[in-house]
């Protein structure tokens, strides 16, 4: 699949569409208004289409705007905990970790804890609030981003479009949502693709 028709015949075959965006915080300037046309050319071609996101700044966010200038409904951000920048988050559909039982969602522990091969998730479930325990939230928060929720009628991603850094591709929490998909067998593309889909 490399041409916009192919990726949108794609979608338009399957029985649950959802399309996770995320990505890198830091966005190359030149690269921002790419983002934010991306998501208003998805939104515009597959409006049947739920759009994902975590709502963190720089990628998620530039992605997003470009869905929100088409239609805010089809909108899903999974937050890292409540009130997470909130201006962003305004007047959206957003579900904060603190929603989530997370001893009911096993499949999103296990999982983060598997791709992370740290302490980073128990340290976070036993009750610490430490630097890196804190990480936890976000990473949860990519993984279930991925798999989804049946107790919030949350499906799995269709498909996956990042913003990566190029140069150290598979880093950090875009890494680690990178790996969840892969785990998941949710197909993924990064800006050398969907870059060309821009006229």
């Amino acid at each position: 699949m490399t041409t916009l028709d192919e990726f949108v015949r794609k979608i338009d075959d399957l029985e649950s569409q959802v399309i996770l965006l995320a990505g890198k915080r830091i966005v190359a300037p030149e690269d921002e208004i790419k983002l934010v046309q991306l998501g208003e050319l998805l939104a515009k071609w597959l409006p049947d289409c739920k759009f994902r996101s975590g709502n963190a700044k720089g990628s998620d966010e530039l992605f997003i705007q470009g869905v929100c200038k088409v239609d805010p409904e089809c909108v899903e951000l999974i937050l890292p905990f409540k009130g997470h920048r909130p201006e962003t988050a305004k007047n959206l559909y957003a579900l904060p970790l603190e929603d989530f039982d997370l001893a009911a969602e096993p499949e999103a522990v296990y999982q983060t804890r598997e791709t992370t091969k740290g302490q980073i998730v128990d340290s976070y479930l036993t009750g610490k609030r430490d630097f890196m325990a804190m990480k936890a939230p976000y990473l949860i928060r990519d993984t279930i981003m991925v798999i989804g929720s049946e107790m919030h009628g949350l499906k799995k991603a269709s498909f996956a479009i990042f913003y990566d850094d190029l140069g150290k591709s598979m880093r950090g929490g875009t890494g680690h949502t990178m790996r969840v998909c892969k785990m998941n067998e949710v197909d993924f593309i990064n800006q050398e693709t969907w870059m060309k889909w821009l006229k």
